[in-house]
């Protein structure tokens, strides 16, 4: 929490297993930076946790693993900055 505090960013990807103190880490980050994409990947999830988790305000859900055909289709799924309200999408960490 202190990088996106000190540091813009224009995405926050996040390999976690979903729990309830995930989801609250979730709640924080998107309090505090509501246009902060926050992308969350995961293994065998039920639609019930998927969608707990976009209403707890993730950006999107992407099963693992990520398949190369769908690369292309979850870099578009990124968006743009004008589409994310961010200023510089170049910047990836």
């Amino acid at each position: 929490m202190a990088r996106i505090k000190e540091e813009d960013f224009d995405c926050l990807l996040s390999d976690l297993r979903i729990s309830q103190q995930n989801i609250e880490f979730l709640q924080v980050v998107t309090n505090y930076e509501p246009t902060l994409r926050f992308i969350l990947f995961a293994e065998n999830e039920s639609d019930k946790v998927i969608n707990n988790t976009i209403k707890a305000g993730a950006t999107d859900y992407i099963p693992k693993p990520i398949a190369k055909t769908s690369e292309e289709t979850f870099l578009k799924r990124l968006g743009t900055p004008h589409q994310t309200g961010r200023r510089d999408s170049n910047r990836i960490r």
